[in-house]
């Protein structure tokens, strides 16, 4: 019933959730879409990001897109 309050009562929406599994418990994430799968290498938190608890990591893509690691522990 929680989910409603987020998407209404549409039978017909199909939801996307990330399902985060850490220390705390399980929680479900409701994202816009995903992605294909990828293997990156993450790098630390540069200086000019590191006040920001919900990043623990970047990546930058081939194309050049930068990637933001999300920081699971600070978003549950």
């Amino acid at each position: 019933k929680r989910v409603e309050k987020f998407i209404g009562d549409s039978d017909d929406k199909l939801l996307s959730i990330l399902v985060i599994k850490n220390k705390i418990g399980t929680f479900g994430l409701i994202v816009n879409k995903f992605y294909k799968n990828i293997d990156i290498s993450v790098k630390p938190v540069p200086p000019q990001l590191s006040s920001i608890k919900l990043i623990n990591g970047v990546s930058i893509m081939g194309d050049g897109n930068v990637v933001l690691m999300i920081n699971t522990d600070e978003i549950v």
